[in-house]
C-alpha cells in the first residue's frame, strides 16, 4: 500500500507538471500567432516589394518561397503563379544585370548588399528600382526593393530646370555688358585698322612697319582672348570639377570687366600671393563673379564708385565656423564690394530666393542671385551678404581649400617655334583669304602645302593619292561636308593619317571629345603660327 499511494503521488505530481508545461506552450503558442499575424500584416501593407529566396543546390540558385501584395502589383504577376519557382525563372534578367551574382556574394559571404536596377525596354531605360539584399539567420535569402522612376525622373527634371537657369542667367549677364562688349571690340579694330593703314602710308619704313605690326598683333592678342572669355562665360558648363586657383580667373574677369563697365567705375582688386587651390569649375566660378560684379556696377551706374574684389586665406575655427554655416578649416574668402546704393535692412534676407528682384521689369530675371547660392554650396561653400542703404554692398563667399597653400608658378613655354621636316600637309578651308594666310605659315614653318577650298575637292584628291599626304588640316565649318565628316571619310581610306581640325567655335566639338571624333590636335581659330606649328608637329606624333 505504501508503495501504491507512492506511485500516485508521483502520477499527481506528473500530471501537475504536464498541466504546467500545456499552459506554457498554450502561452507561446498564442504570442508566435500573433507574432506571425504581425509580421504577416506588415509584409502585406509596406509599399517596398518584398521576396524571400530559399538556398538550393549549395547556394547555386535560390527558389521563391514569399511574395508580398507589393511586388504582385509592381511585377503584374501572382504569388501563386511563381511561388516555388526558382529566381531565374521569375526574373529572366537577374543573371545579365548582375543580380543573381549579388544573391550569390550575400548567400555566401552573409554581408548585406543594396543594388540599383535599371529597367530596359527596347534598348532605353523605363525604369530604376532601390534593391536591397541580405541573408536571414535561417539561411534564406530576403530582396526588399522599390520602384524610384518617378524619383529619379523629378531629380533629372530639377537639373535640367538648374542649367536652363544658369544659361539664361549667363545669358542675362552678358546682355547687360553688350554695349561695353562693342565699344571694347571697336577699340581693337580701331588699333588694328589706325596701324595698317599707317604702315601701308609709309611702306619703306622697315622699322616703323615693325613697331606698327607688333601693335596690331597685340590689339588681335587681346580680341582673341576677349572671344574665348565671351565663349567661355556663355557656353554650358560641363560641371567638370577639378583643383582651381581662384586667382586667375578673377583676372580673367577683371580684364573683361574693364572694358566692359562704365569708365565712371573703377576696379580695384587685390589678390593675395601663395595660396592653395579648391575643387571647382572655372565656368561656374566665372559665372558667380561675373553676376556679383554686373550687380555691383548695376548699383552705381548713376553716379559711378569703386568695385573692390579681393581674395584672401583664412583660418575658421570651430565658433566662427558655425556663424558662417561651415565646417572648420582652411577656406579662401572672395569679396566684392561696391559704393552703390546699398540694400534696404527689409529685404537683405531675401535676395538668394528665386525670383526675388529689385531692378525694374524687363531688367533682369530674379534668378541670378539663386543660381549662384546654387553654385556656392554645390562647392561646399557658403555666401554671406553686408549693405548699408546709400553705403555700398560688401559679398562674402567661402570656398573650402584642397590642397596646401604652394602653388607651383606657370612658366611661359619660351620655346622657338617647331618646325617641320617637310612633311606634305592637305589644307582645306573655304575661306580663299585663310587658305593662303595658313598655307604661307606653314611654309614657313617648313612643310609642303597642298590646298583646297572645297570640302568635297579635297577627298577626291586625298582618294586620287592618299599615300601622298602626312597630314590633313581642315576648318571644322564648310559647305556640303564638315570638317567632322571629311575626317571620318579620309579615315576610311586611310584610317592612320592625322587629322587636324581648325575652328572659331562649334557647340559639337570641344577640348575633351575631338579625340572620340577623330581628330588628332584641335585649333582654335585665330591662327597664330606658333600654335599652329606646336599643334601639327604633336599631330604628327
Amino acid at each position: 500500500s505504501k508503495y501504491e499511494s507512492d506511485e500516485n503521488k508521483s502520477r499527481q505530481d506528473l500530471v501537475s507538471e504536464l498541466k504546467k508545461l500545456r499552459q506554457e506552450f498554450v502561452k507561446s503558442d498564442e504570442i508566435f500567432r500573433k507574432t506571425e499575424e504581425r509580421y504577416s500584416e506588415i509584409i502585406k501593407n509596406t509599399t517596398n516589394c518584398l521576396a524571400v529566396f530559399k538556398p538550393i543546390d549549395d547556394g547555386e540558385n535560390f527558389v521563391l518561397i514569399e511574395f508580398n501584395p507589393m511586388a504582385e502589383k509592381t511585377e503584374k504577376i501572382t504569388k501563386e503563379e511563381v511561388i516555388g519557382k526558382k529566381v531565374t525563372e521569375v526574373f529572366p534578367g537577374v543573371v545579365e544585370f548582375g543580380l543573381f551574382k549579388v544573391f550569390k556574394n550575400v548567400y555566401k559571404s552573409g554581408k548585406p548588399e543594396n543594388f540599383p536596377i535599371r529597367i530596359y525596354k527596347d534598348d532605353r531605360i523605363e525604369g530604376y528600382r532601390e534593391n536591397y539584399i541580405y541573408k536571414l539567420s535561417t539561411g534564406e535569402i530576403v530582396s526588399v526593393y522599390k520602384d524610384v522612376t518617378e524619383r529619379v525622373k523629378e531629380s533629372e527634371n530639377k537639373k535640367k530646370l538648374e542649367d536652363q537657369l544658369q544659361q539664361a542667367q549667363k545669358m542675362e549677364a552678358i546682355g547687360t555688358l553688350a554695349g561695353g562688349i562693342a565699344h571694347d571690340f571697336n577699340n581693337i579694330l580701331g588699333v588694328i585698322m589706325g596701324y595698317t593703314e599707317l604702315t601701308l602710308d609709309a611702306p619703306g619704313d622697315v622699322k616703323n612697319t615693325i613697331n606698327n605690326l607688333n601693335k596690331v598683333m597685340n590689339a588681335s592678342g587681346r580680341a582673341k582672348e576677349m572671344v574665348q572669355q565671351i565663349l567661355s562665360f556663355s557656353r554650358k558648363s560641363d560641371k567638370t570639377m577639378k583643383p582651381l586657383n581662384i586667382g586667375n580667373v578673377i583676372k580673367e574677369v577683371i580684364a573683361f570687366l574693364r572694358s566692359s563697365i562704365p569708365a565712371t567705375i573703377e576696379i580695384k582688386s587685390d589678390i593675395e600671393k601663395g595660396m592653395g587651390l579648391i575643387f571647382g569649375n572655372s565656368t561656374q566660378i566665372n559665372q558667380i563673379l561675373m553676376n556679383l560684379c554686373t550687380n555691383a556696377s548695376h548699383a552705381m551706374k548713376d553716379d559711378g564708385g569703386m568695385l573692390k574684389i579681393g581674395l584672401k586665406e583664412i583660418e575658421l575655427e570651430k565658433d566662427n565656423s558655425s556663424l558662417l554655416g561651415l565646417e572648420p578649416g582652411t577656406y579662401q574668402q572672395l569679396f566684392i564690394s561696391d559704393t552703390g546704393t546699398g540694400i534696404k535692412k527689409e529685404i537683405i534676407n531675401r535676395i538668394f530666393e528665386p525670383y526675388f528682384t529689385t531692378k525694374k521689369e524687363g531688367e533682369g530675371t530674379g534668378m541670378g542671385l539663386a543660381v549662384i547660392y546654387g553654385i556656392i554650396k554645390q562647392h561646399k561653400g557658403n555666401i554671406k551678404v553686408y549693405s548699408e542703404p546709400g553705403k555700398g554692398t560688401v559679398f562674402n563667399v567661402y570656398f573650402p581649400v584642397l590642397e596646401s597653400k604652394k602653388i607651383e608658378k606657370l612658366e611661359r613655354n619660351q620655346e622657338s617655334v617647331i618646325r617641320g621636316n617637310n612633311e606634305v600637309v592637305l589644307l582645306v578651308d573655304d575661306e580663299v583669304y585663310l587658305v593662303e594666310l595658313i598655307s604661307a605659315m606653314l611654309k614657313k614653318l617648313g612643310y609642303q602645302v597642298e590646298s583646297r577650298v572645297s570640302s568635297i575637292d579635297a577627298l577626291e584628291a586625298f582618294k586620287a593619292n592618299p599615300d601622298k599626304y602626312d597630314l590633313v588640316l581642315t576648318d571644322m565649318t564648310m559647305p556640303n561636308m564638315t570638317g567632322i565628316k571629311l575626317a571620318a571619310e579620309i579615315h576610311k581610306i586611310k584610317p592612320d593619317i592625322p587629322v587636324a581640325l581648325c575652328t572659331g567655335f562649334s557647340d559639337s566639338i570641344s577640348e575633351s571629345n575631338f579625340k572620340s571624333m577623330g581628330i588628332s590636335e584641335l585649333i582654335m581659330k585665330p591662327v597664330v603660327k606658333k600654335e599652329l606649328g606646336e599643334a601639327i608637329k604633336r599631330a604628327l606624333g
